[in-house]
């Protein structure tokens, strides 16, 4: 008895194609099956392949290149924008305010900013494909006021407007309230959530380090924090006002073991930022503009 089974070919038609398919336990449409053709009319890719089952060849549609890489961009939105939508929630409890988003290469003021500083930032963000793919971050350390976070800030912005990068810029201290207030709400998932966003961010800014109080939750949740940067692969721009000898102190935990400072160390390109204080510079020209105001009045 000749088999009643049909050989699927291109020249079948639509409504025989979708219900082959979807007899298969595939989802099919009608738009799926558009082309009789082969090869697909854009990128010359097969948009068929055979198959055999119980000795019989037939011809299934499949995916061409360009639709794979179409689907494959939609995936990679769509992670983008749940990435995004967490960073949303965090952002009242981040930096990412008007003076974050003022922290430009743009912006710079040669006249008070580190020039060295600026040359280096500006080769981190030119080189960013390369710093990302080998988890290369940068360490900050310097006295207050020298122009530590506007270059972190400035980094984050440029990688932000050059190569659309989800960032996130937090202190240190304000991270870990935060953290703190959902682990005294009990609320797991929240924390849970937190935490996953930081490891997801294409960089994670991590300001002001060595400001928070020295605890042994504080200790284990920033190992926690940073260690998820390393497991994922992600880089890390730290900024300190400590040296890295007192950093390493703060970082210790009880069991006197250096990991969190090992860590970042593997993780982190050490730069110590030198000059004036820029703030004591701002005091000084705001204290002169009071003095001037003051006596053309009198």
């Amino acid at each position: 008895m000749a088999s009643t089974l049909t050989t699927w070919t291109c020249k079948t038609s639509v409504n025989e194609n979708i219900h082959h398919a979807r007899k298969m336990g595939k989802t099919a449409n009608a738009h799926d099956f558009h082309d009789t053709h082969d090869t697909c009319d854009t990128c010359g890719t097969k948009r068929t392949t055979t198959i055999t089952i119980l000795g019989i060849s037939r011809k299934v549609p499949c995916v061409c290149r360009c639709q794979a890489e179409a689907q494959a961009l939609r995936k990679r939105d769509e992670q983008r924008r749940e990435i995004i939508r967490r960073i949303e929630k965090l952002k009242k409890y981040s930096l990412m305010d008007a003076r974050f988003r003022n922290s430009t290469l743009a912006a710079w003021n040669d006249d008070v900013g580190c020039p060295k500083l600026k040359k280096t930032i500006l080769r981190y963000v030119e080189a960013w494909p390369e710093m990302k793919t080998c988890n290369i971050g940068l360490m900050l350390l310097g006295n207050p006021g020298v122009g530590k976070s506007f270059a972190a800030f400035a980094v984050a912005n440029e990688l932000i407007s050059r190569h659309r990068e989800v960032v996130i810029a937090v202190s240190a201290m304000g991270l870990l309230a935060r953290i703190r207030e959902t682990f005294n709400r009990q609320d797991r998932e929240a924390e849970i959530d937190i935490i996953r966003t930081l490891e997801n961010a294409s960089l994670l800014v991590l300001d002001d380090l060595g400001s928070e109080q020295k605890t042994d939750w504080a200790t284990a949740m920033l190992y926690q924090i940073i260690d998820n940067r390393y497991r994922s692969g992600k880089p890390l721009l730290i900024t300190t006002n400590l040296s890295l000898q007192q950093l390493q102190q703060k970082l210790t935990g009880y069991d006197q073991v250096v990991r969190t400072y090992d860590r970042l160390m593997e993780m982190c390109q050490p730069i110590t930022v030198k000059g004036p204080s820029q703030r004591a510079a701002v005091a000084r020209s705001k204290r002169d503009q009071l003095i001037q105001l003051i006596t053309s009045e009198t």
